[in-house]
């Protein structure tokens, strides 16, 4: 059975009328709620399918710290963009890990091979597809899933701004341009 909306507004659902009267922990809150098992299971589903080779290659903390920004800018561009929504789930944490592995790729481009360079297009390709189809269901915030892809994208772009070649504009100011924009605009 599915969570009623009082229990998951009690427990920090995002409500965008609290979150503007001061309740700015329910930016991050909602990440941690689910609407029942199947939405937990899809959402773990998918981080695991996602995140586990994710962990493996950059870390844990690299991973802590892009699932946490991309789950807040996914809140952020609910309450702009979707703000009569109750939003809760982990979509736009695990939207900004894709994010941050565009990002990833994107810095790789010009050392991968041509076989690479296919299989990652098709994996990427396969994972728009799902992304899509996940996005278009009813009850979904596709404005929380923009927020994560984006906030987990400009942050993977300057955890990963050395492997862009040539050591040129992006190699040398990514990092700061991309870790300033994420704090300018958190606060």
């Amino acid at each position: 059975a599915d969570v009623p909306s009082p229990v998951l507004i009690l427990m920090g659902g995002k409500v965008s009328g609290l979150i503007a009267a001061g309740e700015y922990w329910r930016l991050l809150t909602p990440v941690m709620l689910h609407a029942g098992f199947f939405h937990l299971a899809v959402n773990v589903f998918t981080q695991c399918m996602f995140g586990i080779q994710l962990e493996r290659e950059w870390g844990a903390l690299q991973i802590a710290i892009i699932y946490i920004v991309a789950g807040f800018y996914g809140n952020v561009l609910s309450v702009l963009f979707n703000p009569e929504a109750l939003s809760i789930g982990c979509s736009g944490a695990v939207f900004g890990l894709f994010g941050a592995q565009v990002a990833y790729i994107l810095g790789m481009w010009r050392q991968l091979g041509d076989l690479q360079r296919k299989m990652l297009l098709l994996s990427l390709g396969v994972s728009f597809l799902f992304i899509f189809v996940f996005s278009s269901a009813v009850g979904v915030d596709v404005s929380a899933h923009l927020g994560g892809f984006i906030g987990g994208n400009v942050i993977g772009l300057g955890f990963f701004s050395h492997l862009w070649p040539d050591g040129g504009f992006w190699e040398q100011w990514g990092k700061y341009l991309a870790f300033g924009t994420t704090t300018a605009t958190s606060l």
